[in-house]
């Protein structure tokens, strides 16, 4: 993430919030935090709560004012979630997301945060050339400071992933796999996928049937209803199949149960102390 990517905290009131901003800054990979006249700071509260990002924290910079503290920025940023009486672009998080990191690649880039009771005053707002909305409840839009710079800088991040070319999640396999169907000959699916319920009836089926048919020891189930649940997720199974395999479990529930039951090592395959543990 860029360095010259700025976020100002104008007279935050709680240092327990400031201890927040910084480890919402660290988990998004920005570092740098500049704080406006904070009514209580240094404060072990705020230590506390910046657990694990300390670093941030101790590495921000004091200033007596929001003028001083963006004077080096080429691009002013301001959230705020009222509407003004003068207009001034206004944008989401996402939609000013790219733009940020441009301008964090020739210069300082700061993104402001307002006082937790009140938000940026109009005349910092004024020096901000974009005004952020996070589009949250209508009905209660409020969000905590540090929730707000989380949101902010979650979205910072994915535009600068997307940037460079990539997720952000790595992997050595190319996973979760993608299907066509156009490949395969069919533009959709003629039946509704399963929901996340009915998946459930039919892993809990799927228990019943072989424990009746004694493939399955309730005592010492080991992984094998896991490893049904994550072969049924990945083919993303349908609901007639889903009632097609309910019927098959259903014959096997009404058969007679075997009076010699193998052990469930010799049912799964396996041999010489071979354990089903990964």
């Amino acid at each position: 993430m860029p360095s010259n990517l700025i976020s100002v905290l104008a007279s935050p009131s709680h240092p327990g919030n400031i201890g927040a901003v910084a480890r919402s800054l660290k988990t998004m990979g920005l570092s740098s935090c500049r704080l406006v006249s904070p009514d209580d700071y240094p404060s072990p509260i705020a230590s506390a709560r910046a657990s694990g990002a300390l670093d941030i924290l101790n590495g921000a910079s004091l200033y007596e004012s929001f003028d001083d503290a963006i004077a080096d920025c080429r691009i002013v940023v301001g959230t705020s979630a009222r509407l003004r009486s003068l207009a001034y672009p206004h944008v989401t998080p996402r939609q000013i997301a790219p733009l940020l990191i441009d301008e964090a690649e020739k210069g300082r880039v700061a993104i402001c945060y307002g006082r937790e009771e009140c938000g940026l005053l109009n005349e910092q707002l004024a020096r901000c050339h974009y005004h952020i909305e996070i589009p949250a409840n209508p009905q209660y839009s409020s969000l905590n400071l540090g929730s707000a710079v989380q949101v902010m800088s979650y979205e910072l991040r994915l535009a600068c992933l997307e940037r460079q070319g990539r997720s952000g999640i790595e992997s050595k396999d190319s996973w979760p796999p993608t299907y066509d169907l156009e490949r395969f000959g069919c533009e959709s699916w003629d039946e509704e996928p399963a929901t996340a319920r009915e998946v459930d009836g039919l892993i809990e089926h799927f228990e019943r049937a072989t424990a009746h048919s004694g493939f399955l020891d309730p005592k010492n189930p080991m992984l094998g209803m896991a490893r049904l649940r994550r072969l049924f997720n990945r083919a993303r199974v349908d609901r007639v199949e889903i009632n097609i395999l309910r019927g098959i479990l259903n014959s096997i529930e009404k058969m007679d149960p075997p009076t010699n039951q193998q052990t469930v090592q010799e049912n799964y395959g396996l041999t010489n102390g071979e354990r089903d543990d990964v």
